[in-house]
């Protein structure tokens, strides 16, 4: 049991470390943004990550978070849990791909910036999985 409890501790707290990291950049980041970017272009720097904060999990359906807690338990098989992630993802990635396209073409400001973020984005959680099923 205590085994279980340090790991657990030390599993919180590379979760905590990544976090706060995060965190921390993007409060670090603020002052060179201020100095080469104008109130006007910082502020629509910061609608568009608000946007793809607010968006990105809806578009990516969160096939992350979903992989790893089906994974969580034995019983399932997790090649089905891994190549259904992968058909969720690319389905919605194509679907929001087409709603991107469409709204490019009514002139909609910045979609591509909006769209290049929430793709990227969801890159990284994809390539954790790949490397999480790909391992022996």
């Amino acid at each position: 049991m205590a085994e279980r409890a340090r790991e657990l501790i030390r599993n919180t707290g590379v979760f905590a470390i990544g976090s706060l990291s995060t965190k921390l950049l993007s409060l670090l980041m603020v002052p060179l943004y201020t100095t080469v970017l104008s109130t006007a272009d910082y502020g629509t720097v910061d609608v568009i990550g608000t946007f793809t904060g607010l968006l990105a999990p809806l578009v990516t359906l969160s096939v992350y978070d979903a992989v790893f807690r089906w994974a969580l338990d034995d019983a399932n098989d997790a090649s089905t849990a891994f190549s259904n992630a992968l058909v969720v993802w690319a389905s919605s990635m194509l679907i929001f791909s087409s709603i991107c396209v469409g709204l490019a073409a009514l002139d909609v400001a910045y979609i591509g910036y909006f769209w290049f973020m929430v793709v990227l984005g969801s890159l990284g959680p994809i390539g954790r999985i790949i490397n999480a099923y790909s391992s022996p």
